[in-house]
């Protein structure tokens, strides 16, 4: 028994000053990453005009288009991280704040026609509808819950957000779509932290999902009657709506970083 209590104490002893290899404090560090933005494009375009007149016995319209596709590009990125970090037991919390810069820009082109059927083809511009979307500067918030696996090494979760502006341009039969919009949006993700040997540097290896937004644009052209050289309407007026949107535009990150504990 004498033997048994002291093997436990000397092991208290050893986990004790093993657990200030990994220690809290202020941190600053840097990161690259791999990045992969991702939503689901739509489009559509409604002409409310139809044909009327002598000239045209058999009425046609109103003209509708649409579709969709799931948007997706890979990309680099580089970021800067700052927080501080508790230790409390084999439990690590802490509060941090970032900023990365990404470069995939995700788009997709739709291959339609529509010279045929529109009631004026020569103010068509654009015989296919196009959709991109893309995030470059994004802001960081988050709250880390971490414990030991190691001496030197913790496992985290982090629960935070994004602050960050999604842009959209579109390109539908011709009629340019573009809007930016500024969101927060709730961002989880897991990690792992490791402190260097003999150094005040702590590597990291870390996954997030930015949970995404969506942005609509819509623009309306109303179009007076088209007439020919005698009292006959051949096309009323009308309205063409020109609409594009994305949704669930989401971010996967993959994210090596390092950091100096000060």
């Amino acid at each position: 028994m004498r033997k048994l209590i002291i093997a436990l104490v000397a092991t208290s002893a050893i986990a004790g000053q093993a657990a200030a290899d990994f220690k809290g404090g202020f941190y600053l560090g840097a990161n690259a990453s791999a990045n992969a933005l991702l939503g689901k494009g739509n489009w559509s375009y409604n002409d409310s005009r139809t044909t009327v007149g002598a000239l045209n016995p058999d009425p046609a319209g109103p003209i509708s288009y649409k579709d969709h596709a799931d948007l997706g590009r890979w990309g680099a990125g580089v970021g800067i991280y700052a927080g501080y970090g508790i230790l409390s037991g084999c439990m690590y919390y802490a509060g941090e704040l970032a900023y990365d810069w990404i470069e995939p820009k995700a788009k997709h082109s739709f291959n339609y026609s529509p010279v045929a059927v529109l009631y004026d083809p020569t103010e068509v511009t654009s015989t296919k509808a196009r959709i991109s979307i893309k995030k470059e500067n994004i802001f960081n918030f988050a709250a880390i819950i971490g414990r030991k696996v190691t001496a030197d090494t913790i496992f985290y979760i982090r629960l935070g957000g994004n602050v960050s502006e999604t842009e959209m341009n579109a390109n539908v039969f011709g009629k340019k779509l573009h809007k930016s919009k500024t969101n927060l949006s709730f961002v989880p993700g897991a990690g792992i932290e490791t402190s260097i040997i003999n150094t005040k540097l702590v590597a990291r290896l870390e996954w997030t999902y930015d949970l995404g937004n969506k942005i609509s644009k819509t623009s309306k052209v109303n179009q007076p009657a088209i007439t020919d050289t005698g009292p006959n309407i051949i096309v009323s007026a009308g309205t063409e709506t020109f609409k594009a949107s994305t949704k669930n535009v989401g971010l996967h990150s993959v994210k090596l970083g390092i950091a100096y504990k000060f």
